[in-house]
């Protein structure tokens, strides 16, 4: 038995106890790490959204072939309202970032 398995849910708990230590940062050390989470979501949105494009539209075409061949059950998305439904996620957190005031406890 993995004794990790057991470690992942204090994960968030010594996230969330560490919050108050981003007061002591210096100012360039805190905007670092505020970069580094936007600029790594970041990647990871538009990665996302590309698979999902490639998965639903067949855009590129290559790569929604190996999507299929690694998990044919998957089809097309027939429902319309459901793929709109998901385009307010990202501009949300758009919004977000846009809206947060600098700060040491922005990241």
């Amino acid at each position: 038995m993995r004794v990790e398995l057991y470690a992942l849910p204090l994960v968030l708990t010594l996230a969330l106890l560490a919050t108050p230590a981003t007061d002591t940062l210096r100012r360039g050390v805190a905007t670092l790490i505020y970069w580094f989470s936007v600029m790594g979501g970041g990647v990871f949105v538009i990665a996302a959204w590309f698979y999902w494009t490639a998965l639903e539209l067949a855009i590129p075409p290559k790569l929604h072939a190996h999507l299929h061949t690694c998990s044919p059950a998957t089809g097309p998305d027939s429902n319309g309202c459901r793929s709109c439904s998901r385009a307010p996620i990202p501009a949300g957190w758009i919004a977000l970032l846009l809206r947060l005031k600098k700060s040491r406890e922005r990241p």
